[in-house]
């Protein structure tokens, strides 16, 4: 049975159409701006990024180049005017203060510019944060002592006394003196009574011998440098950071709050954090991706992250004098994006503001085309269901072809009511001519019926005929040859020459031959009763419970005569417990109109045939399965089979109703259902299937 498709109304069709057409534009556009921002957001981000990276090296190199330069020009005049070879250090404390005086005021990343030497003499000018100074003094004017003066002469009060300080065991002079190069020293806390932390940039004395003689050096605070990083505009807007580490990835500074530092206060011990352990969160990550990741130095790089994306890049102080740093900037999407992604979330808005107007408009126009189409596709199924009276309202559409379909309608409506009242003053007329014609049909049909069961019959009768002859005619032989036999036994008792060998070979032949009589005697009967119960069946209308084999059995035996000049096999497969409530007569005729057909079409240019038949109860149901291994069915046959005078064999005695009756019966009778399958000269299969009581 094909299945009808589902019809869709045309208000579901265009609506629903319009509605994927606002959705797919207005999804499309939402990609093309998710689109441009991920596009922008990538551009945009590698050059804010890689311009950001400049600037801040530029910032930090600057900041340091300063101090570097500064100490360059105090070792200078040092050198020059051979200052720190007098007996105290009293022309050094004057030039340090004319240098604070002149440059390093406005250079405010100084802490500190100092002279050390060999002698462990030592002289520097600290700055405040007040902008107020220290002398700090070593030499034979202070006994020995380091004095950190509370003003910028050494007539001002002691701020701080270190009677064992040993210059030479401090770090920006002990790297000088096995290896006395320019350098930088690294993280330290300065032994004084502020305990910052900084890093120095020294710069060795050699005497005239081109001996070491000493250390000119230039502290250079990193709250200085933090305050740097922490300025940028673009980091105190966002979330951005910038970060410094040293070769093993301890931080230097950096452009958060969070704590990296750690001093002890009574030994002055110094803990740093590394970028991978500080509680922050771009911080943390960053590192630990640069370092899980090997990411390339100097390449801007998007970088995933579950809360905030980034981009980050990572690259080292490019002038060589400066300190092996590595600086790191971490800038978040939202930092480098700005509102471009509220100004787009403002524009989505406005456009689902406008698609939604638009659409109800939409919908609204749509249903003035769609309401005349309507109305007259209702009118038009009244029409079929038999109602003529319709009346289709009359709209003025704005649509040509609306009005037009509206109007060619209502003029189609009264053409096809006056067409059916003339119709039905006709009905009653050809009603009866038909009913007439059916009933001699129906008359024609029965008769063709009785007569394909008459032959049925002459065919049962001929083979009760040839089947029961030859026992029959047995067991005439065996009373012709006893009764010879008795009268020459009879015969020679009267002759007295009867011998009693004679008596004993007469009474083993009356024996063999009353065995062979019965034996004949009851095959006859056996066939008389199979015969009987086949016709008996065929004229029971009522339901019995049979035994469905023996029904198979009695037709295979009754039709045998029809292929006495064949050698035809026959596979019967059915339960002997198989009991079943139903008509045995009508399994019978089906059963026997099938073999008939198998024998005159399937089997007919065949010697040796085989005929199967299967059956058996399967959920409540009888299913039998009839085929023969004949020459097959074409397409057409089997389009055609079970209809009524179909047959391949028309003139050669072939009525073509078996098939038909074979069909009625099981649909109607059985109320059961029955299809073929088969191919040419690959034989054919009947399938039977009949709802059915069984026991």
């Amino acid at each position: 049975m094909i299945m009808e498709k589902k019809k869709w109304s045309l208000q579901r069709i265009l609506i629903g159409s319009f509605l994927v057409i606002i959705i797919g534009i207005v999804s499309t556009f939402i990609l093309l701006l998710h689109h441009d921002y991920q596009f922008l957001y990538q551009e945009k981000g590698r050059q804010l990024t890689n311009a950001f990276n400049r600037h801040v090296h530029a910032e930090i190199e600057n900041l340091l180049m300063e101090p570097l330069l500064i100490n360059h020009f105090f070792r200078s005049r040092l050198q020059e005017d051979a200052l720190f070879l007098q007996d105290d250090l009293s022309e050094i404390e004057a030039l340090q203060k004319r240098i604070f005086q002149e440059y390093v005021h406005q250079i405010p990343q100084v802490s500190v510019l100092s002279y050390g030497d060999e002698q462990g003499r030592y002289a520097g000018l600290r700055r405040n944060q007040d902008g107020t100074q220290n002398v700090m003094l070593k030499d034979r004017r202070t006994e020995d002592a380091l004095i950190i003066f509370s003003g910028e002469e050494i007539t001002s009060p002691p701020a701080l006394i270190l009677e064992d300080y040993d210059l030479h065991q401090r770090p920006f002079y002990q790297p000088l003196i096995q290896n006395p190069v320019p350098s930088w020293s690294s993280l330290y806390v300065n032994q004084d009574e502020r305990m910052e932390v900084t890093v120095t940039h020294m710069l060795p004395l050699f005497d005239k011998n081109a001996q070491f003689s000493g250390v000119s050096a230039v502290d250079v605070s990193l709250f200085g440098l933090q305050e740097l990083l922490q300025k940028d505009e673009l980091l105190r807007s966002g979330e951005g950071v910038i970060y410094i580490v040293d070769d093993k990835w301890n931080l230097v500074a950096h452009s958060g709050e969070e704590p990296w530092i750690h001093v002890q206060d009574e030994t002055g011990e110094l803990t740093i954090e590394k970028a991978s352990t500080l509680p922050h969160p771009l911080i943390n990550h960053s590192s630990q991706y640069i370092l899980q990741q090997d990411v390339p130095l100097g390449e801007p790089l998007a970088i995933p992250h579950p809360d905030m994306p980034y981009y980050a890049i990572y690259s080292p102080l490019t002038i060589e004098d400066l300190p092996h740093w590595q600086v790191v900037v971490a800038l978040p999407e939202e930092s480098l994006m700005g509102a471009v992604r509220e100004r787009q979330h403002y524009t989505i808005m406005i456009i689902l503001v406008l698609v939604i107007v638009l659409t109800v408009l939409g919908i609204w126009f749509l249903q003035k085309i769609i309401a005349p189409i309507y109305q007259t596709s209702k009118a038009a199924k009244e029409i079929a269901a038999g109602h003529w009276n319709v009346d289709l309202p009359v709209t003025d559409s704005m649509i040509a072809e609306t009005h037009q379909l509206v109007t060619s309608f209502q003029q189609m409506t009264v053409s096809l009511q006056s067409s059916f009242e003339k119709l039905e003053n006709s009905k009653q007329k050809y009603q009866d001519l038909f009913n007439n014609k059916s009933e001699e049909l129906k008359r024609a049909m029965s008769e063709l019926i009785d007569r394909e069961k008459l032959a049925s019959l002459g065919g049962l009768v001929a083979g009760v005929s040839h089947e029961i002859n030859t026992p029959l005619g047995t067991s005439i032989s065996s009373v012709s040859y006893i009764s010879h036999q008795t009268e020459k036994v009879f015969r020679q008792l009267e002759d007295n020459s009867l011998t009693e060998e004679g008596l004993y070979g007469y009474f083993h032949d009356l024996q063999e031959s009353l065995k062979l009589l019965e034996n004949n005697l009851e095959r006859s009967a056996h066939l008389v009763n199979s015969f009987k119960e086949i016709a008996v069946n065929q004229n029971i209308e009522s339901p019995q419970s049979f035994q469905l084999k023996t029904v198979i059995n009695n037709v295979i035996l009754s039709l045998k005569h029809e292929y006495k000049h064949q050698q035809h096999q026959f596979q019967v497969d059915c339960p002997e417990n198989l009991w079943i409530h139903s008509y045995p007569g009508v399994y019978s005729q089906i059963l026997t109109n099938l073999v008939m057909n198998s024998i005159i079409h399937g089997l007919s240019d065949q010697h040796r045939g085989l005929i199967t038949i299967k059956a058996a109860m399967k959920h409540g149901t009888l299913q039998i399965v009839y085929g023969d291994n004949g020459s097959g069915l074409t397409e057409e046959v089997k389009k055609n089979i079970f209809e009524p005078f179909f047959t391949t064999k028309r003139g050669k005695g072939s009525s073509g109703l078996g098939m038909s009756i074979v069909h009625n019966l099981v649909t109607q009778k059985l109320k059961g259902s029955i299809r073929c399958s088969g191919q040419v000269n690959q034989g054919v299969l009947f399938h039977i299937e009949a709802p059915i009581q069984y026991k």
